[in-house]
């Protein structure tokens, strides 16, 4: 974070010293030198600065998301008033699994994990939809700051790229004279900027390419480039089942799902119309039942192809609350209200069929069969 700081600020500062004598000047001073069009660059490099400087402390300061403790998701908590045996629905309809077709359990935390948690061994927490860990904002990017992690990256490749071009009108302009420490100081700023291009402009370049498709930093590295060893219970290599996201909707859908669903806020850092709900995020049908069938696991009935209709960010489950209660995990979005009973559900295992013959014993929460590595699947 300090590093990330001090670059922006010494950039600037480089160019506020460079431009603004030319941008203060009086009309009828000639002796003050005036460099490119510092009525222009002054302001227009000011704004940058500041989005780029928001973005930043945004994506630093604000939470990414965690699985809260709570029913159903911490499985020490009971629902009061309602004993249940089983796996609750919020738990057995989400949609990825281990390798050995178990709900995804972590037991460094203690928590099942919804669809796009991971535990950031960092942060000593699960992280809802984690994209990964940045030292240099010492947070983990996740489900409620992915988007001004996004904006950040889109900002700072418009500031350094207009750095480095309005600061060659100062460039131009040492090397035309002797130098003296302050030409030095500029010039070597100057490379500095010209180095970052090449460093986040490619960065953001992955990032709209994991838009584009679906994927998470996370998802990308550990599932969609997985080796070949690596493979399900049913033989299936995690790769080739990862080979199309589970939450891949479309261009349009996608980028709603990472800005917000209205295209005048995209590039605005704030979170307006989007949902804070990270551990409810619908998946693309088609996707999910080949997802299923390469498993070999029964599709869920009740499982919905999506409609590019539905609203992406909708307060579903509005209705299911009280003034003073939590939000009903029970229902998932991917459900219409009165589909599933949220007594008790029972988890479809790798090899069962759908009449339920061959199905493996439910996971338990200790540590003797949670084995498999949190960070895997």
């Amino acid at each position: 974070m300090v590093f990330l700081v001090v670059i922006v600020i010494l950039s600037y500062f480089t160019f506020m010293v460079s431009f603004m004598p030319g941008f203060v000047r009086l009309p009828n001073d000639y002796r003050t030198p005036v460099i490119g069009n510092p009525q222009f660059h002054v302001p227009y490099l000011s704004t940058l600065f500041a989005i780029v400087m928001i973005t930043m402390l945004l994506a630093h300061f604000t939470d990414p998301g965690r699985v809260a403790h709570k029913w159903p998701w911490d499985p020490a908590k009971t629902r009061v008033g309602k004993a249940w045996t089983g796996y609750p629905t919020a738990i057995a309809l989400q949609i990825e699994r281990k390798l050995d077709g178990t709900p995804r359990y972590c037991r460094l935390c203690g928590l099942y994990k919804p669809d796009r948690t991971h535990h950031c061994r960092q942060c000593k927490k699960c992280t809802l939809a984690m994209d990964h860990h940045c030292p240099y904002l010492r947070n983990c990017i996740g489900y409620l700051n992915y988007k001004y992690f996004f904006l950040l990256l889109f900002y700072g490749c418009i500031y350094c790229i207009s750095f480095c071009a309005i600061m060659s009108f100062k460039f131009r302009q040492a090397v035309q004279r002797p130098l003296t420490m302050v030409d030095v100081f500029v010039i070597f700023v100057w490379f500095l900027g010209i180095a970052m291009c090449f460093v986040i402009v490619p960065f953001f370049g992955l990032h709209c390419w994991l838009v584009y498709n679906a994927y998470t930093t996370v998802e990308f590295c550990e599932k969609y480039r997985a080796k070949d060893s690596k493979k399900f219970k049913s033989g299936q290599s995690v790769a080739s089942v990862y080979r199309t996201s589970l939450f891949q909707k479309g261009l349009y859908q996608n980028i709603c799902y990472t800005l917000g669903p209205n295209p005048l806020f995209w590039l605005i850092p704030v979170r307006w119309g989007m949902s804070n709900n990270g551990a409810a995020i619908r998946a693309s049908g088609k996707p999910v039942r080949q997802y299923y069938e390469k498993l070999n696991l029964p599709v869920p009935p009740n499982y919905p192809a999506f409609d590019g209709s539905q609203a992406l960010h909708g307060a579903a489950r509005k209705s299911n609350m009280t003034e003073n209660e939590d939000e009903d995990v029970t229902t998932p979005l991917t459900q219409a209200a009165g589909e599933v009973q949220a007594d008790e559900v029972d988890v479809p295992m790798l090899g069962q069929d759908q009449g339920g013959e061959g199905a493996l014993e439910p996971a338990t929460c200790s540590d003797e069969k949670a084995t498999v590595d949190d960070n895997k699947v």
